[in-house]
C-alpha cells in the first residue's frame, strides 16, 4: 500500500503553520516525480520533456521565493502588532489620582506648602503638572485617605536637598522604625534608592525617590 499524500502525515517540522500547505505541495511533488523518473535514464529522456521539467523547476523555485518573502512579511507584521498590543498602554502618558475630602483645604497645602501652580480646575478638582510631561488630578472624594500605601511618588535627584527644602516650608516626614525598614530623618536607604514619605492634609501617602544605583 502507498503512502498517503504529504498533508495527510502531518505538520512538516521546523516550517511555520501558514507554510505547511507550502510544504506539502513541495514535498508531493518531489515524491511524485522520484516516483516517475525512477530508474530512467536523464540521457533517454526527450528534449521536451527535460524541458518541461526545467519549466517546472522554474516555476516551483518562482513560487517558493513568493512564499519566503510572504513569510518574512508576515512575520515583521505579526512583531509590529505584537509590539503594539503590548507597548501601545505604556507609550501614552500615565497620571495619578489624589482624592481629597476637601478640596479646598488640599489646595492649600499643595499650592502654598509645596508651591505647586494649578495648570487647570476641572470637575471640581485641580490638575497639576509635573517634570516631563506627568501631571496628577486633585479631585473630590468622601474616600480620601483610606488607602495606607503610598498613592505617588516623585523622582528627584538629591533626597536630602528635597527633604530639608519641604521640612522648611513646614511639611512633616514620617519616620519607620520596623524590621528591615529603618528611617533616618525621615530618609530610609534601602533597595537602590533613597526614600522619605510624607502625608497631606487628606491622609494620602507620598514620596520622593532618589536612586542611587551606582
Amino acid at each position: 500500500m502507498s503512502d498517503p499524500e504529504v498533508w495527510l502525515r502531518g505538520f512538516v517540522r521546523d516550517v511555520p503553520p501558514h507554510l505547511q500547505p507550502v510544504a506539502h505541495s513541495l514535498l508531493q511533488c518531489r515524491e511524485e516525480l522520484e516516483h516517475l523518473l525512477a530508474g530512467v535514464p536523464s540521457a533517454r529522456l526527450p528534449s521536451t520533456v527535460l524541458g518541461l521539467l526545467f519549466h517546472a523547476a522554474e516555476h516551483a523555485q518562482r513560487h517558493v521565493g513568493q512564499a519566503v518573502t510572504t513569510n518574512r512579511l508576515m512575520g515583521a507584521t505579526s512583531t509590529r502588532s505584537v509590539d503594539r498590543e503590548i507597548s501601545m498602554l505604556q507609550q501614552s502618558p500615565m497620571y495619578s489620582y489624589l482624592p481629597a475630602k476637601d478640596v479646598a483645604r488640599a489646595r492649600a497645602f499643595y499650592e502654598q506648602k509645596l508651591g505647586f501652580r494649578p495648570l487647570e480646575e476641572t470637575a471640581g478638582g485641580v490638575v497639576y503638572e509635573f517634570g516631563k510631561g506627568t501631571a496628577c488630578f486633585l479631585y473630590p472624594t468622601p474616600n480620601a485617605g483610606t488607602n495606607r500605601a503610598s498613592q505617588a511618588f516623585w523622582r528627584v535627584a538629591d533626597v536630602e536637598r528635597e527633604v530639608a527644602e519641604l521640612k522648611s516650608r513646614g511639611v512633616a516626614f514620617e519616620e519607620y522604625d520596623m524590621p528591615g525598614m529603618k528611617t533616618v530623618n525621615g530618609i530610609l536607604t534601602a533597595g537602590g534608592a533613597k526614600t522619605a514619605w510624607f502625608k497631606d492634609t487628606e491622609g494620602n501617602v507620598l514620596a520622593i525617590v532618589q536612586d542611587v544605583r551606582g
